[in-house]
C-alpha cells in the first residue's frame, strides 16, 4: 500500500494522519503483513503551507507530462510543481516495480476540503475496486476521476493499481487527521495487511464515521462539473457542504455575474470556498444499495452486449471496448452506459458522444 500527503500545501491534515500511522508502528501497534510506503506530495508547498506554488500538482499527472518528466533530468522542469511531480513520480514508480502484484497494489491520496465536511471517499467504480472497499464506513464519489485530467490516481490508475482518494474538512478541523487516519487503519484492516484484533481500540472510530455518515448513499456518481476560469469571478452561495440535496434549477453560485443553477435534482459534492481552485463544484446522483449490486453483477456476467439493442449506441469498430452514442442527449443513453462502468465520456464535434471503460 503506496499513502502520498500533501498534494496541495495547504492541507496539512494528510501528512498529520502519516504522522500517527508511523507513530503506531513504532510503539509497534501495528505489525504489517506487506509494505507500506509513505510519501509527501508538494514538499516546497507543504513547507510555506500554500496550496501550490506555480500550478496545481494534482492535475499534472498526465501520460504526455509524465513521459516528458522521465526524459529529462530535474533542472529541466519548468516549474515548482513539475519538480515535485519529477521526484514523486520515481518514488511512486519505484515503488509499484517492487509490489508483488497479488493482489493488485493500493494507492491512497490524503485530502482535506476548504468546507466542513463528512469524510468522503473519491474511487473508481471497476470490480477491483469494488471488492476492496465495499463496506467502507464513510460514502463514495465514483466517476470524478474520470471527469478530471492528471490527478496522481489516474496514473497509478495506469499503472494497474487499485486507488483511493480521501477526504474530509475542513483544513485546519482538529478531527482532519484522526478521520484520515481511521480510513487508512480500515483498508490496511479490509486488504490483509494488518489484523483487525491488533486494533481493537479503533473500532469506536469507525462507528463514530458511520454515525456521521448516516443519510447519506454508499455511492454518489458524479455527472456534471463546474470548471473554474477565473477565480475572481466565481463566488460560491454561502452554507453549502459537499452531499447537501439541491432542487433542479436551484442557484449555486454566481459565475461572471450570471447564476449556476442545479442541471437536475441531486447531491452537491466539493463546493469551492478558497482562494485557489479550477473546480466549482461537482453534482452527483445517488446510488443506492440494489443499484450497485445490479451493476456489479451485469458486469461480471460480461452482459455490456446489451448495450448493443438500445437505439442510437453501438460498438466503436476497431476500438476495443468503446460505444459510440449517436444521441447522446438523452438522459438514460448515459445512465445506461454508466450502469455497465462506461463513464470515460468524450463528446466529439460532430455530436457524438464515445463511452469506454479501462477496466469493468
Amino acid at each position: 500500500m503506496i499513502v502520498v500527503g500533501g498534494m496541495h500545501g495547504n492541507e496539512p491534515g494528510g501528512l498529520a494522519a502519516m504522522d500517527r500511522l508511523t507513530d503506531r508502528i513504532d510503539r509497534g501497534e501495528l505489525k504489517l503483513r506487506g509494505r507500506l510506503v509513505m510519501l509527501t506530495g508538494n514538499v516546497e508547498a507543504c513547507a510555506r503551507g500554500v496550496r501550490l506554488i506555480d500550478e496545481d500538482m494534482n492535475r499534472l499527472w498526465t501520460r504526455t507530462r509524465i513521459d516528458r518528466l522521465r526524459s529529462i533530468s530535474l533542472d529541466a522542469c519548468a516549474s515548482a510543481e513539475e519538480r515535485e511531480v519529477w521526484s514523486l513520480s520515481r518514488e511512486l514508480d519505484r515503488a509499484l516495480d517492487e509490489a508483488t502484484w497479488n493482489p493488485l497494489p493500493v494507492v491512497i491520496d490524503l485530502h482535506t476540503a476548504s468546507a466542513p465536511s463528512v469524510p468522503f471517499a473519491v474511487a473508481r467504480n471497476t470490480l477491483d475496486h469494488a471488492a476492496l472497499f465495499r463496506g467502507l464506513p464513510i460514502p463514495i464519489i465514483a466517476g470524478l476521476e474520470e471527469a478530471l485530467g492528471g490527478l496522481l490516481l489516474g496514473h497509478a490508475f495506469d499503472r494497474g493499481a487499485r486507488t483511493l482518494a480521501i477526504e474530509t474538512g475542513p483544513h485546519e478541523s482538529e478531527t482532519a487527521a484522526e478521520d484520515l487516519e481511521s480510513v487508512v487503519l480500515w483498508i490496511l484492516i479490509r486488504s490483509g495487511l494488518i489484523t483487525g484484533g491488533e486494533l481493537s481500540s479503533v473500532r469506536d472510530s469507525f462507528a463514530s464515521l458511520r454515525e456521521r455518515c448516516a443519510g447519506i448513499p454508499p455511492i454518489v456518481e458524479v455527472i456534471h462539473r463546474h470548471p473554474v476560469v477565473d477565480r475572481e469571478r466565481f463566488v460560491m452561495e454561502d452554507g453549502f457542504r459537499s452531499f447537501d440535496r439541491v432542487a433542479a434549477q436551484q442557484v449555486l453560485a454566481v459565475d461572471h455575474g450570471l447564476p449556476v443553477r442545479a442541471p437536475c435534482r441531486s447531491r452537491l459534492l466539493m463546493p469551492l470556498y478558497q482562494d485557489q481552485g479550477e473546480d466549482g463544484f461537482f453534482i452527483g446522483l445517488e446510488r443506492d444499495r440494489p443499484y450497485l449490486w445490479l451493476s456489479e453483477w451485469f458486469r461480471r456476467l460480461r452482459l455490456q452486449w446489451l448495450l448493443g439493442f438500445f437505439p442510437s449506441v453501438r460498438r466503436e469498430p476497431g476500438g476495443g471496448d468503446v460505444w459510440r452514442v449517436d444521441r447522446p442527449d438523452h438522459r438514460w443513453v448515459r445512465e445506461a452506459l454508466r450502469f455497465f462502468g462506461y463513464r470515460e465520456q468524450v463528446e466529439l464535434k460532430s455530436g457524438t458522444l464515445l463511452a469506454s471503460r479501462s477496466r469493468p
